[in-house]
């Protein structure tokens, strides 16, 4: 027997002996994984081919026929020819299909065929030596190799085994159960074809289903019914129903299962796995053995949790917390970097949808004589502001602000309402000033800034006003007009006037703190005021992106609790009808409304500005929106004009525009006039005194006296009210109005809202309608919050356009009660400075009912101050009636002749104090000066001759203080009566602080009295 039949039979007597064993010992055999089942075929075909060798013994010259290796490649090439054989057949049964590309697994067994046929070729060459050594034996190389990628996938696995390789994770049991779950899982049923077409036609039918829009944003307000129908672009735009991505993924798959049914049908009943079947086949395996992997990976895992310490445990969970916060935060900062992009898409969609819309003209019930009259009235403005633009270029006019296509907004809006109602407009609305018949000689004169002109020229193109065409101007702030109109439609609520204010702001002016308190205002108040918001798209260069959040204007109308409506700006009969059927709804009921008017400047903010900013491709689409060619179109296509009658009306206009043109370029240059300059800050008024009634007097605090005036002058004016913060059931914080609401009403004694800047301009709407007005602020501290209002408007109202602003604004001051920097500020000298206002200042109940009473009697605008820390402090006897003390005159308190001491307010009864510690040796003269603007300098005068000395004393900071501007008129005008510097002394320049000691010291009174004996010694 040669070596190698030895070994064979060795080898067979082993595998005998052990299944003997096994056997014996009842052992169940191992589940087999699919690499075993390989292994353990390979080995019952090498011990029949041993078998097989075994009876050749006898005969040693057949030792190739007796090789099991060539009885094994024999056996493979009858089963490859049995394969070819069958491989024909199906080819003859398929007509001839087509030679299928080889699937992975077919490039796999024709792997494997490539490798026998090498083999076969290295084991021929050992054939004429069969002798040799064991290793050598080909059948033997076979399982070395074998053995020897199983050793690398051992030693490459030892952190995870192999999948199929678990017998030091699970028990057989728990093997067999995973896969068995696994088959289970991934065991896909094929839909039935019913079922598929089911599936399909409902998806068709989902397909057809109708668009769904969304709510709309007006649904919870009524809209009269006779309003032009909305579009659906004014609350929102339809929206088509979104698929879900994996509900469109899961389609095409069933698709796709579909068609492979149908092919394998349509086959002759003969189902050929595709290359797609075989490729599934394989990932199905791989995902079974991935699965595997998966589950005994997660054993561990939970393995090696459950043996962590506690503090290993605790630390894992805030390593993992941390991750979440930090991957939470980059997904918040990711969110919030999208929202202005996603806003700022929404907002360029709906001027898409505006600019690319069809402009429809629906006439309604219009007449042919009134839509050539709003054509007329359209076409006007763009004629005038031709002629303006070559006026501007040959330098006949400064400055020009145009409204070339937005004028259909301003006409639209002007021809709506009634001729007696206020118009609050912009330097954009020319349209305005057009429709309302203003002479356009005036109107030129002004724009050229002449005597004739509105402001006498002291003020440009649209910033004027004028009641007899019911126009109040702009001031170059925007916001504060908004408040102005607010004021106008309260007096027409007051007077039970139905009639409606409409007011213009831009864009970007509702960013300012004006347009949110003047809507706010409106809404509490229930005011019939139309706040129209000019949609253009810019803020002179920034664009609506970088001016506010919001999508459109229309969504800031729920929070203000008012209607808001969105229309074309650029449809003149649109803005039209809009505008009249929502003011004739205004007058019966009085209420706000938001009205936002999409449109596009196609100019620049004012000629010199340019529009390099604005993309070009934005000029091309809103020029084909242009309000008057489109009007002008309409009424032709209509046969309401023709085009021979369009020439004559612009022939007609151009000749008269030109005419007034060259009529105020004839004008002559303003010469100044001084003196009238100065009296035109101030509306006339020629005090008279009047003395009280009878002689009957009473004990009265400086609170009492204010109360009284005020109570005393309502009674007086019936057309007079009280606003301010707390004034109405409350009483007011210092409770002067305690007990008006009983007598008065809640109509004139008004509560407001916190918004000092709305109150100031509403009361000079009132004013402009003929109102008095009494404003109180709470604190004078808070003014600041209304100074645009008092120093712009207030101030410069008379000298602009001749617009008296007939209001008293009420200024509780001063320290000395440990109020602290915000509540006890004497900040007289900011007024001081502001032509167009008096400053009053009391000391004394007398003076102070005196003065309120004189105040409210003049026409012009007073800011009142009355000292906090003396309205309980001090008392005297005053009349009872009503009386009235001069404005501008200084009072004399004590005569002297050794210093002279000028002061007011509190520093009255300094001034008082330190001349009682001083005794009788020295006399001081003591002046009052009540009023600071404008201030007594003929009493002043004759103080100084009289004493040669002089200190001003006030509670105002030093620096800046009307100390100085008295010191210098006082050095200028009397240096030669002077035996002495000038002094003066005020608080520290600091702010005013809270501890009564830090007060003390913060206050004037001990370095005052220190200057003064240092003055009389001298």
């Amino acid at each position: 027997m040669n070596p190698l039949e030895q070994a064979l039979k060795d080898e067979q007597a082993k595998k005998q002996q052990e299944e003997n064993k096994d056997s014996e010992n009842s052992v169940q055999k191992k589940i087999s994984s699919p690499l075993d089942m390989i292994f353990e075929e390979e080995t019952n075909q090498e011990e029949n081919k041993i078998i097989e060798v075994g009876t050749e013994e006898s005969n040693p010259l057949q030792k190739k026929a007796l090789n099991p290796l060539d009885m094994i490649f024999e056996e493979e090439k009858k089963e490859q020819d049995k394969k070819e054989e069958q491989t024909s057949k199906t080819e003859i049964q398929n007509n001839s299909i087509q030679e299928k590309i080889s699937s992975p697994l077919d490039m796999i067994f024709e792997e494997e065929t490539n490798q026998e046929e090498n083999k076969t070729i290295e084991v021929s060459t050992e054939e004429s030596n069969p002798v040799q050594k064991k290793a050598l034996n080909p059948l033997d190389m076979i399982f070395e190799d074998k053995k020897k990628e199983q050793d690398k996938k051992e030693e490459s696995s030892n952190l995870f085994p192999s999948p199929l390789d678990r017998k030091n994770s699970f028990s057989e049991d728990e093997i067999n159960n995973l896969r068995e779950e696994l088959e289970n899982m991934h065991k896909i049923e094929e839909p039935k074809e019913n079922e598929i077409k089911e599936e399909i036609e409902l998806e068709i039918e989902l397909d057809n289903e109708p668009l769904e829009e969304e709510t709309d944003f007006f649904k919870n307000i009524e809209f009269s019914e006779d309003l032009p129908a909305p579009k659906v672009h004014l609350n929102g735009f339809a929206k088509k129903i979104k698929v879900d991505r994996e509900d469109e993924i899961e389609s095409e798959s069933k698709q796709e299962k579909t068609e492979a049914i149908i092919n394998e049908t349509e086959l002759n009943g003969i189902s050929l796995p595709s290359l797609e079947d075989k490729i599934d086949s394989i990932q199905k395996e791989l995902e079974m053995e991935a699965d595997l992997f998966e589950i005994t990976h997660l054993k561990d895992s939970i393995e090696e949790e459950e043996n962590k310490t506690e503090v290993e445990l605790l630390t894992d969970l805030v390593n993992e917390t941390k991750e979440q916060i930090k991957e939470e935060a980059i997904l918040k900062q990711e969110i919030e970097e999208e929202k202005p992009i996603i806003l700022q898409d929404q907002r360029a969609e709906i001027r898409k949808t505006y600019s690319e819309e069809e402009m429809i003209f629906d006439r309604a019930d219009i007449s042919d004589e009134q839509l050539i009259h709003l054509y007329k009235a359209l076409l006007k403005p763009r004629l005038i502001e031709d002629r303006m633009l070559i006026a501007l270029r040959q330098g006949k006019i400064s400055k020009w602000f145009s409204s070339y296509g937005q004028e259909a907004i301003s006409v639209g809006v002007t021809e709506a309402i009634q001729t007696d109602e206020y118009l609050l407009p912009l330097h954009r609305n020319l349209g305005v000033f057009t429709s309302r018949k203003i002479e356009p000689k005036k109107l030129f004169a002004q724009f050229q800034g002449k005597k004739e002109g509105f402001t006498k020229g002291r003020d440009r193109s649209f910033h004027f006003g004028t009641n007899e065409h019911h126009i109040v101007g702009m001031i170059s702030h925007l916001g504060p007009q908004l408040t102005v109109a607010n004021g106008i439609a309260l007096a027409d609520v007051l007077e039970n006037k139905k009639r409606v204010t409409v007011t213009f702001t831009g864009d970007g002016g509702t960013s300012q703190g004006d347009f949110h308190e003047a809507l706010n205002v409106a809404a509490v108040w229930d005011l019939p005021t139309i706040f129209v918001v000019e949609n253009n798209g810019y803020g002179l260069s920034t664009p609506s992106q970088e001016q506010f959040r919001c999508k459109q204007f229309i969504d800031k109308g729920i929070g203000y609790g008012m209607r808001a409506v969105q229309v074309d700006g650029n449809n003149l009969l649109e803005v039209y009808s809009t505008v009249q059927k929502l003011a004739e709804q205004m007058r019966e009921n009085p209420h706000p409304i938001l009205l936002e008017m999409i449109t596009f400047r196609m100019r620049g903010h004012e000629e010199a500005s340019g529009t390099k900013y604005v993309p070009k491709e934005l000029f091309e689409v809103w020029e084909k929106k242009d309000p008057v060619t489109n009007y002008e179109k309409f009424l032709v296509e209509n046969n309401i004009l023709t085009e021979e009658k369009t020439k004559e009306i612009r022939e007609e206009f151009f000749e008269s525009i030109k005419s007034a043109l060259d009529t105020a370029l004839e004008l002559p240059k303003i010469v100044p006039n001084t003196e009238e300059e100065i009296e035109d800050m101030y509306a006339p008024h020629e005090q008279e005194l009047i003395a009280p009634i009878s002689s009957n007097q009473t004990s009265k605090r400086l609170i009492d006296a204010i109360s009284d005036s005020l109570r005393q002058s309502m009674e007086r004016y019936p057309k007079m009210t009280i606003m301010g913060q707390d004034v109405a059931d409350y009483g007011g914080v210092f409770k002067i109005t305690d007990g008006f609401v009983e007598q008065f009403g809640k109509k004139r004694i008004r509560n407001t809202p916190l918004c000092e800047s709305a109150i100031v301009g509403a009361s000079l709407g009132l004013s402009i309608r003929g109102w008095k007005v009494v404003m109180e602020m709470q604190f004078a501290d808070f003014v600041t919050c209304g100074f645009n209002q008092i120093i712009n408007n207030l101030a410069k109202s008379h000298y602009r356009w001749g617009q008296n602003a007939d209001i008293v604004v009420r200024m509780p001051t001063g320290a000395g009660i440990a109020a602290g920097p915000f509540h006890s500020q004497s900040n007289e000298a900011w007024f001081v400075h502001t032509p167009g206002l008096i400053v009053v200042y009391p000391s004394s109940p007398y003076d102070a009912k005196g003065l309120l009473n004189a105040s409210i009697e003049d026409p012009n605008p007073v800011i009142f101050f009355e000292h906090k820390a003396l309205y309980r402090a001090i008392s005297e006897d005053i009349y009872d009636d009503y009386y009235t003390l001069p404005i501008g005159k200084a009072a004399l308190i004590s005569e002297g002749e050794d210093v002279s001491i000028i002061t007011y307010g509190m520093g009255v009864h300094w001034a008082k104090k330190a001349a009682e510690e001083l005794g009788d040796s020295y006399s001081l003269d003591i002046l009052d000066l009540r009023t600071l603007l404008p201030w007594d300098k003929e009493a002043v005068s004759e103080t100084i001759k009289k004493t040669g000395k002089v200190i001003i004393l006030h509670e105002d900071c030093l620096t800046g203080g009307i100390g100085g501007e008295i010191s210098a008129w006082i050095a200028e005008h009397h240096f030669t009566n002077l035996d002495a510097p000038i002094m003066r002394e005020g608080s520290l320049d600091t702010a005013v602080p809270f501890s009564a000691e830090l007060e003390k010291n913060f206050l004037p009174y001990n370095r005052f009295v220190e200057k003064l004996t240092k003055l009389i010694q001298y």
